[in-house]
């Protein structure tokens, strides 16, 4: 099956709706901008993830920007496509339309220069969504043309291992050889080796009789943190059902952006990508979550992800971003 095929569909559940409506002028905004927010679009609840960026350098251009901060190198886990990119032009404003290849996914990004700020929206490209059209036509009120170049996009993978292990070429480790890439509370996360990034295994795991999963998957380790710390048997489902399915498992669940704080603990979801992705958080901060995960890297396990903190009539309000923009996070879960 091509890869690429396989992997533009949306399996959407609830993700974070921080819909900011601007009056007027879908690019306006009003006071301070957030940094990141991420917005569901049509009754498939496609992802678009928007990013606001302060303007450091009067001199930059749009290109110079996507340049410093995206690599032309298509062995990296994220690079973009010079020949997609494309000039557009969104209510008087200048921008650039461009695809990324982001952790195994097709984006499509359109990047607006608003006087001293850079708004990027980021939304993944399938036929669900052809060159964000869905999207873009909905919040920017524009259609995109298809990109020069995207065929270089449609070649057959033959399947994740191979495509994700371009980015993982120098890790040594193996599925079968269970080598520790970090931990929470002594639970060990293991590498998935040649195969991380994608569905293959070595075989199950089980602990005290109790199967958890699939080695070395996402799943495999909050299924097996949860039954080792608290006796809760989670194991069914992939990562893109937790949250949905959480009362079922015996859990509760908070959404992103709402005012539960993340903890210690729980387990963080997100339904990107054709699986979805889960983690354990092993730490907080006053705006990161650190957590704790398996196959996502090949020889490490934590990662932090930032977390903005608003108040609003007395009560905060707690946004996590993305595993990547392909990946937002729908929210947490832990214990009833």
């Amino acid at each position: 099956m091509n890869y690429l095929k396989k992997h533009n569909q949306i399996i959407v559940v609830t993700i974070i709706s921080m819909l900011m409506l601007f009056a007027g002028n879908s690019m306006g905004f009003d006071g301070t901008p957030p940094r990141s927010e991420v917005i569901l679009i049509g009754p498939d609840k496609i992802p678009c993830n928007i990013s606001y960026i302060d303007k450091g350098d009067e001199n930059e251009t749009t290109i110079d920007w996507i340049n410093k901060n995206f690599v032309t190198d298509q062995t990296s886990e994220k690079f973009y496509l010079p020949e997609s990119v494309t000039e557009i032009t969104v209510d008087g404003y200048s921008g650039i339309a461009f695809k990324t290849w982001d952790y195994l996914n097709i984006v499509q990004n359109v990047i607006i220069e608003k006087e001293d700020t850079y708004i990027l929206y980021s939304t993944p490209d399938g036929d669900y969504n052809p060159d964000g059209t869905v999207v873009f036509q909905k919040i920017l009120g524009i259609t995109l043309p298809e990109t020069p170049g995207i065929a270089v996009f449609n070649h057959d993978i033959p399947d994740l291992e191979t495509q994700y292990g371009q980015a993982t070429a120098s890790c040594t480790n193996k599925c079968s050889s269970n080598v520790k890439i970090g931990d929470c509370s002594g639970i060990f996360a293991y590498s998935n080796g040649e195969k991380t990034g994608g569905g293959g295994t070595c075989g199950t795991n089980s602990v005290s009789g109790y199967t958890t999963g699939y080695k070395w998957q996402c799943v495999e380790y909050v299924n097996r943190y949860f039954f080792q710390k608290f006796g809760k048997k989670i194991s069914w489902g992939n990562a893109n059902t937790y949250y949905s399915n959480a009362s079922s498992k015996g859990l509760k669940n908070a959404k992103n952006g709402g005012t539960d704080k993340p903890q210690t603990g729980n387990i963080i979801c997100s339904a990107g990508g054709s699986y979805g992705h889960v983690a354990i958080i092993k730490e907080v901060g006053s705006n990161y979550i650190k957590v704790v995960q398996q196959n996502w890297s090949c020889s490490s396990s934590e990662i932090k992800l930032s977390m903005s903190v608003k108040s609003k009539d007395g009560k905060k309000y707690y946004t996590v971003s993305g595993f990547s923009s392909s990946y937002p996070i729908q929210g947490w879960l832990w214990p009833k």
